[in-house]
């Protein structure tokens, strides 16, 4: 399946243009670097918005889930006969 190119225009320092020139010396690669690049970006930041939306629920029900946690604690202690 062929993916549909849209030509855009960016404004980079010159040491990121030799950086990148460097990481793809051939004609061509230079934009599939800076494509590769932008997509792992926004897959890094997707799953940092949904660790922090996790962790903001987890937070909100730390102290219930922490109360159940010990009571399951209590209850394998005296299954064991350790209370």
């Amino acid at each position: 399946m062929s993916v549909m190119k849209v030509k855009t225009s960016v404004s980079l320092s010159r040491t990121v243009v030799e950086a990148l020139d460097a990481a793809a010396p051939d004609k061509g690669q230079r934009s599939a670097l800076v494509e590769r690049a932008v997509v792992e970006y926004l897959e890094r930041r997707r799953r940092t918005v949904r660790d922090e939306h996790d962790r903001a629920i987890i937070d909100r029900n730390a102290e219930s889930l922490n109360r159940d946690a010990e009571e399951w604690l209590e209850l394998v202690a005296a299954v064991n006969g350790e209370s």
